[in-house]
């Protein structure tokens, strides 16, 4: 595996602050360091072009809610194809939520009023997409799947941190395995306890490739049982022809050049059932 930026290990365990909150430890200055040290292999206008982008797309949407989606952790999984938890670029994230509920406006909603968007992210780490999707208030649910219980905790925390920032939406975190049957279930389960009927929805599925290509297929199987609106948001977009191969439009990319750093790479699918 690449060791940079992205499989830096950071404490993740909690600490007691003095607030009673539940805390998570990290040293900036020597996240800083090892990020600069990294990347100057390439030149100091390299390395100066990586902190700045960590502060910018990590940090700073964190320091000013008072909140820890940046924490970065790196550990062994159920599967070798399950990738560890790093978070997704702000500005990607909400380009990406900002190009694809515009697409559903116009190409799906038209004049079906009623009919509720929902976004979830399969492998929502610390929460930070869900609570970006809540806040621009375009979503009637907002929540995310994770496999690591100790992220669930803490994005948990988040969102009670976020509250006042997203009152009108929905906003859950939830712990499963999104090929696993029982979990889907359980993650729509919680989606219709606020109010929403999933045949008369469309939901935002984000993946900041979070698994290889036989998980993707997985999950997808299982959440087409509920919904027959899909919009898929795919980060990092590596198996993207898995979503090809089931049928899946592709709608909108990134306007990046091919050799763009990976967190800045992304494509937007479309499926759903056109019903007279």
């Amino acid at each position: 595996m690449e060791r940079s930026w992205d499989t830096i290990d950071v404490p993740l365990r909690p600490e007691s602050s003095n607030n009673g909150d539940t805390v998570k430890s990290q040293n900036i200055l020597k996240k800083y360091l090892a990020i600069y040290r990294f990347h100057s292999a390439y030149g100091v206008r390299e390395g100066i072009s990586r902190v700045w982008s960590i502060f910018r797309e990590l940090d700073l949407y964190d320091l000013r809610r008072g909140i820890n989606t940046r924490t970065i952790k790196v550990v062994a999984l159920e599967k070798s194809t399950y990738m560890p938890y790093w978070p997704a670029f702000s500005s990607v994230v909400s380009e990406m939520i900002k190009f694809s509920h515009n697409y559903y406006i116009s190409a799906i909603r038209y004049s079906d009023l009623d009919r509720k968007a929902i976004f979830v992210d399969f492998g929502a780490g610390l929460g930070k997409t869900p609570l970006m999707a809540a806040e621009t208030g375009k979503f009637s649910v907002s929540g995310g799947i994770e496999i690591d219980s100790e992220l669930v905790d803490v994005s948990k925390v988040n969102l009670q941190r976020m509250t006042c920032k997203i009152s009108g939406t929905g906003t859950f975190f939830s712990l499963g395995n999104v090929e696993k049957a029982r979990d889907i279930s359980n993650l729509v389960t919680e989606i219709e306890s606020f109010g929403i009927n999933t045949f008369e929805s469309t939901i935002f599925i984000f993946n900041k490739n979070s698994y290889g290509p036989d998980v993707l297929r997985n999950s997808l199987n299982l959440i087409e049982k509920y919904f027959d609106s899909i919009i898929y948001l795919y980060q990092n977009p590596i198996h993207h022809y898995v979503l090809a191969d089931m049928g899946y439009i592709e709608f909108g990319n990134d306007s990046k050049l091919s050799t763009e750093h990976k967190n800045y790479k992304y494509r937007l699918f479309l499926k759903h059932n056109y019903k007279a």
